[in-house]
């Protein structure tokens, strides 16, 4: 007894589904070949951490160039009842502005 011919529609299914597995290998080979090194990633946040750090130093530069009035410092301490680093450190983020550094102690 010889075996069945197969029908046409399935060999085309099959074609198909071959190509479909080629594909399918073509994009695995290709996320395999992307690896990340550990050398790579560390680069990468020493990067980042020596950027956060310069713009920090910076800042902080910038904030001890900022003349603070006695007067108002101690008129924070007195009102508000907060210690006196907390006080110029508020008035330097507000550019020694002492309305704009009211509001944000008192909201």
């Amino acid at each position: 007894m010889a075996a069945p011919s197969p029908d046409p529609a399935e060999k085309t299914n099959q074609k198909c589904f071959d190509y479909g597995v080629a594909d399918l290998e073509k994009v695995t080979d290709y996320a395999e070949e992307k690896e990340i090194s550990a050398e790579g990633i560390n680069n990468a946040i020493s990067a980042i951490a020596s950027s956060q750090a310069k713009k920090r130093q910076e800042e902080q530069e910038k904030e001890k160039n900022i003349h603070l009035k006695k007067e108002d410092i101690e008129l924070i301490i007195s009102e508000l009842e907060v210690t006196r680093s907390v006080a110029e450190a508020r008035l330097r983020k507000h550019n020694g502005d002492l309305i704009a550094t009211l509001v944000d102690l008192t909201n």
